[in-house]
C-alpha cells in the first residue's frame, strides 16, 4: 500500500504534459511556414495542409489517451468511498499521515494537469475549425478550376476542329500550286 510510485508518476505526466504543450506550438509554427509560402504550387500547398490536419489529429488523440489514463489515475487516488476512508485513517493514521498528504498533492498534479489538458483541447479545436474553412475554400477552388478546365477543353476542341478544315483547303491549294508548275514546266521548258 505504501509503495505508490507517485513521485516518478508525477515526473512523467509533467514531462508528457511539456512534450504535448511543445509539439502543440510546433504543428502551430508549421502551420503558420506553410502558409506564408504563397509561391508554392497548389499541390504542395495542399500537401503542407493534408501534412498539418494529420499531425493535428494524432496529437489530438494522443492527447485524449493521456487525458484518459490521467482522468483513471485521479479516480483511483480517491481510494474507498467516505466511511471506508474514516476508517482506514483510524487504523493507520499515525503511519499514513504523510502518504495521504503526497496522494493529496498528487491528486492536485493530476487535477492541474486534465485543466491543461483542457485547454489544449480547446486551442486544438480552434486549429481544426479553422482549418474547416481552409478546407472549404480549397474545395471551391477545385470546383472553379474544374469548370475553368472543362472550359480550356471546349475552346481546344473548337480550335482543332478548326485546323482540319483549314488543313483541306491548304490541300487544295497546294495541289492546283502543282498543277500550275506541272503545267509550266511542260509547255513552257
Amino acid at each position: 500500500m505504501f509503495d505508490d510510485p507517485s513521485r516518478e508518476i508525477d515526473e512523467m505526466t509533467g514531462i508528457i504534459k511539456q512534450d504535448i504543450q511543445g509539439l502543440n506550438m510546433a504543428i502551430a509554427d508549421l502551420q503558420r511556414v506553410s502558409s506564408k509560402k504563397p509561391d508554392e504550387n497548389k499541390q504542395s500547398q495542399d500537401h503542407s495542409h493534408t501534412v498539418v490536419n494529420s499531425l493535428r489529429t494524432r496529437l489530438k488523440d494522443a492527447t485524449q489517451e493521456f487525458k484518459g489514463v490521467l482522468t483513471m489515475r485521479t479516480e483511483n487516488l480517491k481510494g474507498p468511498g467516505a466511511g471506508g476512508r474514516q476508517l482506514l485513517q483510524q487504523q493507520l493514521a499515525p503511519q499514513e499521515s504523510s502518504y495521504q498528504s503526497s496522494r493529496a498533492e498528487a491528486l492536485h498534479n493530476v487535477e492541474a494537469t486534465i485543466v491543461e489538458l483542457g485547454s489544449i483541447f480547446t486551442q486544438l479545436a480552434e486549429m481544426v475549425a479553422a482549418q474547416g474553412e481552409m478546407t472549404a475554400r480549397i474545395d471551391e477552388n477545385v470546383e472553379e478550376a474544374l469548370g475553368n478546365v472543362d472550359s480550356a477543353k471546349a475552346q481546344l476542341m473548337k480550335y482543332l476542329n478548326n485546323i482540319s478544315g483549314n488543313r483541306w483547303l491548304m490541300m487544295k491549294v497546294f495541289m492546283v500550286l502543282m498543277l500550275f508548275l506541272v503545267v509550266f514546266i511542260v509547255f513552257i521548258a
